[in-house]
């Protein structure tokens, strides 16, 4: 029987080096472009949303025997999944992602609440919770622009601080000549 010797890739410090590379230089790109970058985060944005739909949808759906209110994660499931079909079909839906962001929020906070009220566990921090998700969801319909502004100067500061410290982390891992994993 033949053994083979896993590699675990974050034991290597280039790993860490070149990805450090690669996460301070999208967060440079979120602050030289950041009407791109709101792009390309869309489209990832959508690859979420069509994951967590699909599980969502697959947890009610096995759910539906022990929970009489398994419809409402089924139907929040399917809003998920169609928000991310609209965001990865349609080039032009990314320019809306934050419209589709705010109804997502608006979405999520008006399942949580419905689905609190229905197993009467309506707490102040569950409804305090599900009203912040709707009042943000709104801003985010009202003022678009503003949160495009703000998610990629916030992204932009924290990719370029982890790319920092990815690369700092490879090269003092590579000077100590040793794993620190």
């Amino acid at each position: 029987m033949l053994m083979f010797e896993s590699i675990n890739i974050r034991q290597q410090w280039w790993f860490d080096f070149a990805l450090g590379l690669v996460i301070l230089g999208f967060g440079l790109y979120c602050f030289s472009r950041p009407d791109l970058a709101i792009l390309t985060l869309g489209r990832i944005f959508g690859i979420f949303l069509f994951i967590f739909g699909v599980l969502y949808g697959i947890t009610s759906m096995k759910g539906r025997f022990n929970n009489q209110y398994w419809s409402a994660s089924f139907f929040e499931g399917l809003l998920y999944i169609v928000f991310s079909i609209i965001l990865l079909l349609s080039p032009e839906s990314v320019l809306v992602l934050n419209r589709i962001i705010g109804l997502w929020f608006l979405t999520v906070g008006f399942f949580r609440f419905l689905l609190s009220r229905l197993h009467s566990i309506l707490s102040r921090y569950t409804l305090t919770g599900d009203a912040l998700l709707i009042l943000f969801g709104l801003f985010l319909l009202v003022y678009p622009k503003i949160f495009a502004g703000l998610v990629a100067a916030i992204l932009g500061v924290l990719f370029i601080m982890i790319g920092l410290l990815m690369i700092g982390n490879g090269i003092a891992v590579w000077k100590a000549g040793r794993r620190l994993y």
